[in-house]
């Protein structure tokens, strides 16, 4: 997949509004990732998760990408991925709801 990154926003610590160049955006909550991940534990300072960045492609994003053996970044792909997954999920969790409200 050829997935690219258009534009992020940090405002919501520690949650991530990442939108795609075809318009696609969806929330990326980074919480458990942080608790339970020794190589995400840096970004518990709200500071260093505010400075994300973009590859000049849109094909990754991450912290210190400008920083080889430091950096913390993320593909494009799986996080698309990951982001329409949690999407359909819930969607269908509403559609159950109404399905329940119905009867």
């Amino acid at each position: 997949m050829k997935y690219r990154v258009a534009s992020i926003d940090a405002a919501q610590y520690p949650r991530l509004l990442i939108t795609f160049d075809d318009g696609f955006s969806g929330a990326y909550d980074f919480s458990a990732l942080i608790r339970e991940n020794a190589l995400f534990a840096p970004l518990k300072d709200p500071h260093l998760f505010s400075q994300v960045n973009i590859d000049q492609g849109g094909r990754r994003f991450g912290w210190a990408l400008d920083d080889p053996g430091h950096e913390i970044d993320l593909c494009a792909d799986a996080t698309r991925i990951e982001l329409e997954t949690l999407s359909v999920n819930a969607m269908a969790r509403e559609y159950a709801a109404s399905l329940l409200a119905a009867e």
